[in-house]
């Protein structure tokens, strides 16, 4: 019986393309996270410049 988990000389499949399935799997983890990351950010910094604008027409009505 073959552990699904150890691979075998007899695995129809080559290892290296696992090894590549995973790896790909972990980068686009990795990629998924720091573009959330980046996107939070920038919602963050949206937020402020609305917020700074919204302030700036509030202190100088007419200015605009």
């Amino acid at each position: 019986m073959n552990n699904p988990t150890i691979p075998t000389l007899d695995d129809p499949e080559n290892l290296s393309e696992k090894a590549a399935r995973a790896w790909e799997s972990a980068t686009g983890s990795e990629t998924a996270g720091a573009a959330d990351r980046a996107l939070g950010r920038t919602k963050e910094k949206a937020t402020e410049v609305l917020q700074s604008g919204e302030r700036l027409l509030r202190e100088h009505p007419g200015t605009s």
